[in-house]
């Protein structure tokens, strides 16, 4: 396949995609990844162009944007709490990814302007929320940096509007299930924690779950659930407490 023959075949992959999108999202823009769902047969499709591209570095630097799956990590102590140990659990995250399809991004600080301001620069498809959780809604922080509880019902509609692109929320906080099962609705595969949970435990599972994404980033879509498989597994094996506590649901739709 020629240089021609490429271009040809990334225009018409972007008027797929645009499509798909309801015209929301166009390669022709690089300062619009508004980005839906790569469904199986599309990622399938830019896979194929990967190798192909090799040897152009701008049409490889396409394709590549397409495949990468960037994911945001949104950790937040709380001072009513005991404590999670951001610092720590992020730098682990850190070191975990050596692969170029995987792009980790920190919401820094947590608030609540900056995780929006965040997730809609990036536009990322995997978001990891760190904090402490019930069932009505998660703990994060305000403008003043002072944890707040935010409400189930007001983080719906806060990911329903980015359902164009994000692909699956991790929930690393306890009783977070309610809020799980809502987000799914609204077109993401979701790991939640159904109950209270060892601080240690949760920080484990996460790890492992990120470690498979890692070894897997360019798989298709059923990546979420087979990273989950995976992480139960080990936390199980190794009777960590807690380990029966994680649960996955996937997307009711795409968007």
């Amino acid at each position: 396949m020629n240089k021609k023959e490429i271009k040809k075949s990334i225009v018409s992959l972007n008027s797929q995609v645009f499509e798909q999108t309801y015209f929301k999202y166009d390669l022709r823009n690089p300062f619009n990844k508004f980005q839906a769902f790569l469904n199986d047969e599309t990622r399938k499709s830019w896979l194929e162009l990967k190798d192909k591209t090799k040897e152009n570095k701008e049409l490889f630097a396409i394709v590549k944007k397409e495949l990468t799956r960037d994911i945001l990590y949104v950790g937040a102590e709380c001072e009513k709490f005991s404590e999670i140990g951001i610092e720590e659990e992020f730098t682990e995250m850190k070191n975990i990814f050596d692969n170029d399809f995987i792009n980790l991004v920190r919401v820094k600080p947590p608030s609540i302007d900056n995780i929006i301001e965040s997730w809609d620069k990036i536009r990322a498809e995997i978001i990891l929320f760190s904090c402490h959780g019930d069932n009505f809604g998660l703990y994060i922080q305000n403008g003043e940096m002072k944890c707040t509880h935010i409400s189930n019902l007001d983080l719906i509609s806060f990911f329903e509007k980015r359902s164009n692109y994000t692909e699956c929320v991790v929930l690393s906080a306890c009783e977070s299930l309610t809020l799980a099962k809502k987000i799914a609705d609204v077109g993401k595969n979701v790991v939640a924690i159904n109950k209270k949970i060892n601080i240690n435990t949760a920080r484990k599972f996460g790890s492992y779950f990120l470690k498979y994404l890692n070894n897997h980033s360019l798989d298709y879509n059923h990546v979420y659930k087979e990273a989950f498989n995976y992480s139960e597994e080990i936390v199980k094996y190794e009777g960590l407490e807690d380990s029966f506590a994680f649960e996955f649901i996937s997307a009711n739709k795409i968007t």
